[in-house]
């Protein structure tokens, strides 16, 4: 598995064309249990990036906001969050 996080990567499934490797890999979970039960979810992101990438772009969030993720091909959503303190 190491191979998939170098630049020797071959991940051309992906695009056709290669030159992609796997940058990093996010998992988290939250489990919360009390008397009414047990609440749980988990998201796990792979982060692929090119070989020749261009520097990422800057993003500032300083306020709270409301986020969701949706499937392009069905329209699916998949997940929907919000965040109250992004200092946090």
């Amino acid at each position: 598995m190491v191979e998939a996080f170098g630049g020797s990567a071959d991940l051309s499934g992906m695009n056709g064309t290669g030159g992609l490797f796997i940058q990093d890999v996010v998992h988290q979970a939250f489990v919360a249990v009390d008397e009414k039960g047990t609440e749980a979810a988990a998201a796990t992101a792979v982060i692929v990036g090119e070989t020749s990438a261009p520097p990422p772009a800057t993003l500032t969030i300083d306020r709270p906001f409301v986020f969701a993720i949706i499937d392009r091909a069905t329209g699916a959503t998949l997940f929907i969050g919000r965040v109250l303190d992004p200092t946090s």
